[in-house]
This record gives C-alpha cells, sequence and structure tokens, in this order.
C-alpha cells in the first residue's frame, strides 16, 4: 500500500484516537483540560461565583455558535482571536484560567497558541471540545444539538446530540 494510500484509509472515517494523536503531535506545547475537570470548574463557579477568574471561549463560527454552546462561553470568531484578545482581554490578569474550545480541538489549539503567544499563561484546550462535552451529555445552552461543522468531523458526534442537515430536518 502507497504513503497516500495508508492516509486516505487512516482519515476516511475519523475517530477520537487519530484526533487527539494529531493534536499532541502538532499542539505539544498547548496545554488541554478535559471535559470533566471543566464541567467540575463551570459548576463549582456558579456555586461561590468565581467565574471571574474564568473565561470560556468558543472558537467556531457565528452560525455553529448558534445553535448551541457551553453554558456561559463567548463566542469568538477563529479569525478574529487576536483581535477579541486585544479588545476585550486587555485589562484581564494575564493568569485567569482562559478555556477555549471548538469542535474537536484543532481550531481552538490553534487559537490556544495565539493566546499564550500574547502572553496569558492559563490557557486551555478543551480536549474532545464540544463534540466530547455533548457526546458525554453535559449542559448545552442554546439547543439540545450541536452543529456537525461539516458532514466529516461530524461523524464524531453521536447521533442523539448531532444537528441534522437541513434536508432531513
Amino acid at each position: 500500500m502507497t504513503t497516500f494510500a495508508v492516509m486516505l484509509a487512516w482519515w476516511a472515517s475519523p475517530a477520537w484516537w487519530q484526533v487527539n494523536l494529531l493534536l499532541d503531535y502538532r499542539f505539544s506545547d498547548v496545554q488541554s483540560i478535559s471535559t470533566q475537570e471543566l464541567d467540575v470548574i463551570l459548576r463549582q463557579a456558579q456555586k461561590d461565583s468565581t467565574s471571574k477568574n474564568l473565561v470560556v471561549l468558543d472558537i467556531r463560527s457565528a452560525e455553529e455558535f448558534a445553535v448551541s454552546r457551553i453554558p456561559g462561553a463567548r463566542h469568538v470568531p477563529p479569525e478574529a482571536v487576536l483581535d477579541f484578545a486585544e479588545r476585550e482581554l486587555a485589562s484581564a490578569d494575564r493568569t485567569d484560567l482562559i478555556v477555549v474550545y471548538c469542535s474537536v480541538g484543532l481550531r481552538s489549539a490553534i487559537a490556544a497558541r495565539d493566546l499564550e503567544f500574547l502572553g496569558f499563561t492559563q490557557v486551555k484546550n478543551l480536549r474532545g471540545s464540544l463534540f466530547q462535552w455533548a457526546n458525554e451529555g453535559r449542559a448545552l445552552e442554546g439547543g439540545a444539538v450541536v452543529h456537525p461543522y461539516n458532514g466529516y468531523w461530524g461523524r464524531l458526534l453521536h447521533a442523539a446530540v448531532r444537528l441534522a442537515p437541513p434536508s432531513l430536518r
């Protein structure tokens, strides 16, 4: 089998181990946080109002964000992370916890790296991002389903939480 054929077979259908391998390889310098850890932090912040030291950023398109998101997340389009940081986080403490997520973790890993470059020291990429969060049945704001990003990556979402294409609704 040629190298191309092996790569094609590997990526014909996405699997979480592939996503995590890619993230670990390409973004080994980016810290991560598990969905379970973030859920505990969000629940604790609700109880004792410590959310002022926590920023959760959704690094997806406006269309994806409109369907659903992690409760309390702020929307930042992938192409606007640096502008957002300069405008909205300029007065933030550089040691505040910033958790970034997207669909599976690739766009948010890039954003995390950008934020670290700007001097933020507690930036974490949500491992598994919103797809993993929703697959685990964790709370969503805005809706009970998740935008699949596209047909390929959407296969990582359980059918029960995946927004159906317009033709199937």
